[in-house]
């Protein structure tokens, strides 16, 4: 039973295509962060950080841990 299990697994291992990362470990999103510009980059921080901020407020009220 574990034998057969295992030999379906092994083949179905095989069927897969393996994908390995482009050179240099490089990645799409790297790739697109790399190509801003600063100003770019500096917004993206910034509405990034306001999400995790307002995020954070929003666990805090629901969570009781904060009072308005």
């Amino acid at each position: 039973m574990f034998e057969d299990l295992r030999e379906r697994s092994a083949q179905a291992m095989a069927e897969e295509p393996y994908y390995e990362e482009e050179a240099g470990g490089v990645t799409q999103l790297s790739q697109l962060l790399r190509a801003l510009t600063p100003q770019q980059r500096w917004l993206l921080s910034l509405m990034l950080f306001l999400n995790i901020t307002v995020l954070g407020c929003l666990c805090l009220l629901v969570s009781g841990r904060v009072v308005f």
